[in-house]
């Protein structure tokens, strides 16, 4: 591997120089003029990619070898880094049926390192296969604030020494892969009440404090070698003289990854076009005080005018005084090495892959196969004080299914689950479902569907009285005849109840609330209600007086299909909370 960069770092002129420490996005899954300009007449090193990229994989490859050829073809003196976030679990570009792979949450209750390396490692080698070198992960922020809005199942859980353990393991997946892996988010964003796309979060915590938890993980990627570690958006006062400074402009704050973490590779900011910079300093001015406070990349993921605009601004700031050259030189070394190395590792594990690939014609099977036995190992039954689980249901009676219409957490997640498949799922086990979509932010009853043979058909009920309709088909009043009452009772053979962040909107426990009301009066102890968390396991914290209760971390097709063999008895549902679910006394 090379060592020296300085011959390569001289032939550049200065525009060239700061082009090399940017990545940026563009739309669209071809190249455009955009992207061509800032690859051709900026140098720009590294492009991100985002959903609105990817199409089929041969797409993909086309559009990653046409960028690295215009690099080529333009005198780059290495090749571009190509970046993604493939998180797996809710924050994914690829389709599932790509990568069917578990996130972080899911990794964390299923607590085996060996699955966590093997997970990074098929995520690993299908991003080299698309042309794609980085990936945005793993995150390894401690998920201490059942309330934060950004991380929590994207942490693998709320223990600092699990989360860096698992950290690790995914760290050296993705190197057997031959992808440059990135630690995120410096210092730490697991304790937040705020989202860093939206405005800037707050955390105050001192530096003893950050060394007991934040930073226990990020240590462990050092160790292990991590390619980059991405900065926060987060102001930390108490590291910043109580000035509110967003971590990744704040020199304080960088400093302690190279002083106390001795960290020597690559830093990169967390896209500047986010609101925590926009809204403070703005993406421009945003992109030089990264630079002038040690970030060695610079990620601006969206806009032409604000990508063009910051290497302007950094071009005259040099030209002014305001930046030595010295400086950008210093963190070319620490990219153009980074590369060498990488790009070198990549193309050896490709050969090598090639040649086992032409023995192994199964390997998208076995990814899949892989997947499934790792999500019924993630699944977890939190309590079944009844012994619901599994399910016994003759024919002839119905499973009664109240699912959330989910939304984005974030705009960091570009691709919505659909619970709906829940649905389909279980019609692998049991023929009869009424299943009710309800919105997950107001609670309201949106569509009530139900089977008939093969078919999945609407059940057209006014939108004032659909909760009424469930009511009075499926639950009986204390008040009614008993033998009415149990003509509805053999009706039913389970409750399922599926939650989405609960915990977070009142008007959705609200509507849970009334299911286990309703359960109470008219079951009791005869039909199985069966709550399940889609999302995060925090829902546990108001949900301590339903009978059972499930958490699968995410709403993937992976995990509703292992959900669903678990609760009709088809496999063994094994996890265990990877985080603490604190004490808030509720339903």
């Amino acid at each position: 591997m090379l060592n020296d960069m300085t011959p390569y770092i001289q032939q550049l002129d200065l525009r060239q120089k700061i082009g090399q420490m940017m990545m940026v996005g563009f739309p669209g899954k071809l190249l455009n003029d955009d992207i061509t300009s800032l690859i051709r007449d900026d140098f720009v090193g590294g492009v991100i990619l985002f959903s609105r990229n990817i199409g089929s994989e041969v797409e993909v490859q086309t559009l990653t070898h046409d960028l690295q050829e215009m690099a080529v073809q333009t005198g780059h003196p290495f090749p571009l880094i190509i970046v993604i976030d493939q998180e797996n679990g809710m924050v994914r570009r690829l389709d599932e049926s790509l990568l069917p792979l578990p996130g972080n949450m899911a990794l964390g209750a299923v607590d085996d390192l060996s699955i966590t390396e093997h997970v990074a490692y098929h995520t690993g080698r299908v991003l080299a296969n698309l042309g794609i070198t980085m990936n945005l992960a793993p995150v390894v922020d401690v998920n201490h604030n059942p309330y934060n809005p950004v991380i929590g199942v994207r942490s693998f859980g709320s223990d600092p020494h699990r989360v860096a353990r698992h950290g690790g393991a995914m760290i050296r997946g993705f190197h057997k892969a031959g992808i440059m892996a990135v630690a995120k988010h410096f210092p730490g964003h697991g304790d937040t009440h705020t989202d860093s796309h939206l405005e800037l979060p707050v955390i105050h915590a001192d530096l003893q404090r950050l060394r007991q938890f934040e930073l226990v993980p990020f240590q462990r990627a050092v160790y292990e070698g991590v390619d980059a570690v991405m900065t926060a958006h987060i102001a930390f006062p108490y590291l910043t003289a109580n000035a509110y400074v967003p971590a990744t402009i704040a020199p304080e704050i960088v400093s302690l990854l190279r002083d106390d973490l001795r960290y020597a590779g690559v830093i990169i900011s967390d896209c500047l076009e986010m609101q925590a910079i926009q809204k403070t300093v703005g993406t421009v001015e945003g992109a030089l005080q990264a630079l002038k406070a040690g970030v060695d990349i610079l990620l601006i993921s969206h806009t032409y005018a604000l990508q063009k605009a910051a290497i302007e601004r950094i071009v005259q700031a040099v030209k002014d005084g305001e930046v030595d050259e010295a400086r950008i030189d210093a963190s070319l070394h620490r990219i153009f090495k980074l590369k060498a190395s990488s790009f070198e590792r990549l193309g050896a594990l490709n050969r090598a892959q090639r040649e086992a690939e032409e023995k192994e014609e199964n390997e998208r099977e076995r990814i899949h196969v892989f997947a499934e036995d790792v999500y019924r190992r993630a699944v977890t039954i939190v309590k079944d004080e009844k012994q619901f689980i599994p399910l016994h249901l003759s024919e002839e009676q119905t499973v009664l299914l109240f699912f959330p219409k989910m939304y984005d957490q974030s705009p960091v997640e570009d691709r919505s689950s659909h619970v709906k498949s829940w649905m389909e799922m279980i019609r692998s086990f049991h023929a009869r479902i009424v299943a009710a979509q309800y919105d997950a932010y107001t609670g309201d009853i949106l569509k009530l569907y139900q089977t008939v043979g093969e078919a999945v058909r609407p059940i057209h009920v006014s939108t004032e009285n659909r909760w009424e309709w469930i009511e009075a088909s499926y639950f009986a009043s204390n008040d009614q005849a008993y033998q009415e009452r149990q003509k509805i009772v053999d009706r039913v053979g389970v409750i399922l109840v599926g939650t989405f962040n609960a915990h977070r909107y009142p008007k959705q426990l609200q509507l849970v609330e009334r299911i286990l009301k309703a359960w109470e009066q008219a079951y009791a102890d005869t039909v199985p209600l069966v709550v399940v968390a889609l999302r995060e396991p925090y829902d546990g914290m108001v949900l301590s007086k339903v009978p059972t209760f499930v958490v699968t971390y995410e709403a993937s097709q992976g995990a509703l299909k292992a959900l669903s063999q678990g609760l009709f008895g088809d496999q063994m549902l094994a996890g265990h909370l990877p985080v603490t679910l604190p004490e808030k006394d509720r339903i």
